[in-house]
């Protein structure tokens, strides 16, 4: 299973699942689900959860706001 974590660049021809739901002060449950999809390889996750992100740099969050938006606008599914 390929993860695709922002604000990277979104390429792929395989079908994408957008990992919706809260990332700030939330526990890291993208974790969960990326695990839980390990053994798969037909499919691309895309993690808008980012190891380091300051809320309080406003470049940093309109990329941000950015990626979510192309990503959910471009995927194929979504969870929540």
């Amino acid at each position: 299973m390929k993860v695709i974590t922002a604000p990277n660049e979104i390429v792929t021809d395989l079908p994408t699942i957008f990992l919706a739901g809260g990332i700030t002060d939330c526990d890291p449950w993208q974790t969960v689900v990326i695990e839980g999809f390990r053994y798969g390889n037909d499919a691309v996750l895309l993690n808008p959860r980012r190891k380091t992100f300051s809320i309080y740099d406003p470049e940093e969050s309109r990329k941000q706001i950015e990626w979510e938006f192309n990503a959910l606008t471009n995927c194929d599914i979504f969870a929540m």
